[in-house]
């Protein structure tokens, strides 16, 4: 004899919800698992209790999985601090058949630090997916005020009528890095007392054009003609963070 389903409702923890049915399908909003945040690595444990056609009642417990509707297509290790090269992180999007109402992005400086709304396309997000080029990045961009060593974390945030997923990335600011490096000796000597920085090549002090900078009596240096370069002469650091207290430290980051 072939039994077939009079209802069926499902219940996960105190939530229950009457499931709909068609023939030996039964469907339900998962809407009724509340807010989802993608951790549930092992899936819902969920309960059908139905009551078949000889009036018996039956029950069978069952595993949902859980898949993330957002992710991260191309995510960054780090952002350059004002550089011309482009940082571009990319999200995407997806659901089995679910509308995806809208996608907000939040943002906070840090472990510790609060989110908030942020904006960064000056526009809204698109649904499907999109890409964010960080380029000429400072501590002004997008007000963020963020500087080397600090942290950006980016929380996007998809909603489907009441349900929401969250996907949260965190990206540190990292100042720019030196691909090569040349050493030369710029002296008094007329016939090699001046220099191109960009080609590392001596010149005679007749050059006017493509040398940039010039030996300076008794022991230093000083832009050619027009060369457009500022120098900074670096003082007394005792009083400095760890991080660069002292003439190399402070080369190295890329600030002097």
């Amino acid at each position: 004899m072939m039994l077939a389903l009079q209802e069926c409702r499902f219940s996960q923890g105190d939530n229950t919800v009457d499931a709909s049915l068609s023939g030996d399908i039964a469907t339900f909003n998962s809407s009724f698992l509340g807010t989802l945040f993608g951790q549930e690595e092992d899936g819902i444990d969920i309960t059908a209790v139905t009551e078949l056609s000889n009036s018996l009642p039956y029950s069978k417990d069952f595993n949902i999985s859980i898949t993330k509707v957002l992710s991260l297509e191309k995510g960054l290790d780090a952002i350059t601090y004002n550089t011309a090269v482009e940082d571009t992180l990319v999200f995407t999007s997806s659901t089995q058949s679910a509308v995806i109402d809208g996608i907000s992005l939040e943002w906070k400086n840090g472990l510790e630090g609060t989110y908030a709304p942020t904006s960064p396309l000056g526009m809204d997000l698109d649904v499907d997916g999109d890409e964010i080029i960080f380029v000429d990045f400072t501590d002004a961009t997008y007000g963020y005020n963020l500087a080397v060593k600090d942290t950006l974390y980016y929380r996007f945030i998809a909603t489907s009528g009441i349900l929401t997923d969250t996907l949260e990335t965190s990206i540190p600011i990292v100042s720019q890095t030196f691909e090569s490096s040349t050493e030369v000796v710029l002296s008094s000597d007329l016939t090699q007392n001046k220099l191109s920085l960009d080609t590392a090549t001596l010149y005679t002090d007749s050059e006017t054009e493509l040398a940039e900078i010039k030996f300076l009596g008794t022991s230093g240096f000083e832009k050619e003609g027009d060369t457009e370069i500022d120098f900074v002469k670096v003082g007394d650091l005792s009083g400095e963070s760890e991080y660069y207290d002292t003439a190399d430290k402070l080369f190295a980051e890329k600030i002097c």
